[in-house]
């Protein structure tokens, strides 16, 4: 048996766009309103699907609320068991190396069933699979840095860890992304001159990732066409959770001297429940890219850096990671030449409907810019230990 669950998601573009911070709370509430009575009509959907999105934006909605009330704890407790619901889907919850954030639906066999897509891409999947994921981290500087720069700050330092996205002030976490042009884009577009990268290798493939890389087109994807019964439990789930993914993609245009963030407290929340649930780390999209052109050039991981022993500088976490030598991204434009090795992004995703990126106003293939060059400049260099 097949039916057609049609979505057409074409109203809920990533991130949301606010004015000033005290706007989310309000922007966010109108946003799940449309939302929700925009699957109470879609055909064929389940009522219990449209009362389970109807929970999980309350939820979200009491989260934020009880968050602003100073009881943090129960805002936690609320996100926690949320999440919980979906540690079984594949595509939500798995290893780094099984991601589809990085892979695509490539480790997803029952994904791959539709259209036989199995079949038509079997090598080319078995490729993905097996090639390493290529991540960078960038820092700005006007002087040269070491490896040990490109390390999470130590903790020694807590002082100099700042609120992020998905980190709290004092709380070390390392930030990767899957190009430079990610690295780019998170540091504000820094002059070239000043940016160092580095080339991540994560060599613990089996480190559980939470997969928050999930738009509008994914939903609308997973529901193209018939489907069979094995597909429609994925669609629901990408439904239910979208919520969660909305509340955590907002950027605020006022940004000027904000002490404290509320469209941080979600992907905060988030961040402080998914050790007690086996997770490790986070996948999620850059704000700074429009979410249609985001996947798979801006992606972003965060880890949490853990201190086990108090009388380290360093997590032992970093035992598990390799990297280059930190270059500086003017010299890698202006002395180009042709580099050993191909990057992740750039062998598997040159040339299909996530090949290209939006620069500058303009749609441009993401391997023709000097930032997908950069790519393969920097992952062939060699890959060291980190040096604690």
């Amino acid at each position: 048996m097949s039916i057609i669950i049609d979505t057409r998601l074409s109203k809920f573009p990533l991130p949301v766009q606010i004015q000033n911070d005290c706007d989310y709370y309000q922007t966010l509430s109108a946003v799940f309103d449309k939302y929700y009575k925009h699957i109470s009509t879609i055909c064929n959907l389940d009522s219990e699907t449209v009362n389970y999105v109807a929970t999980n934006i309350q939820i979200i909605k009491c989260a934020v609320q009880d968050y602003l009330r100073g009881n943090i704890c129960a805002a936690k407790v609320l996100i926690q068991d949320l999440i919980k619901e979906y540690l079984d889907e594949d595509f939500f919850v798995s290893e780094f190396d099984k991601s589809y954030a990085f892979r695509g639906i490539a480790p997803l066999k029952e994904q791959q069933k539709k259209f036989g897509y199995s079949e038509t891409y079997r090598d080319l999947y078995q490729e993905m699979n097996k090639a390493p994921i290529s991540m960078f981290r960038g820092r700005i500087s006007k002087t040269g840095l070491s490896a040990k720069d490109m390390l999470h700050i130590p903790f020694n330092l807590r002082e100099k860890v700042l609120t992020e996205r998905y980190s709290m002030s004092g709380i070390p976490c390392l930030y990767l992304a899957t190009t430079t042009l990610g690295c780019y884009l998170e540091l504000g577009k820094p002059q070239y001159d000043a940016l160092y990268l580095s080339s991540y290798k994560i060599n613990n493939q089996k480190m559980k990732l939470l997969n928050l890389c999930i738009t509008q087109y994914t939903i609308n994807g997973a529901a193209a066409g018939y489907l069979n019964d094995y597909e429609i439990p994925h669609l629901l789930n990408l439904i239910k959770i979208f919520p969660l993914v909305i509340a955590s993609s907002f950027v605020v245009s006022n940004n000027a001297s904000r002490s404290f963030k509320t469209e941080y407290i979600i992907p905060q929340l988030i961040m402080m429940s998914i050790n007690e649930l086996g997770i490790e780390s986070i996948a999620y999209l850059s704000v700074h890219m429009s979410d249609f052109y985001a996947y798979p050039q801006c992606v972003n991981i965060a880890i949490p850096m853990v201190q086990s022993d108090f009388s380290n500088e360093y997590s032992e976490q970093l035992q598990y990671f390799s990297l280059t030598e930190p270059l500086c991204f003017n010299r890698c434009v202006r002395n180009y030449y042709c580099p050993t090795r191909i990057s992740y992004i750039n062998k598997f995703y040159n040339s299909n409907i996530h090949s290209k990126i939006e620069l500058n106003k303009k749609c441009i293939e993401y391997v023709n810019t000097v930032f997908g060059k950069a790519d393969d400049i920097i992952i062939s260099q060699s890959h060291l230990s980190c040096p604690v």
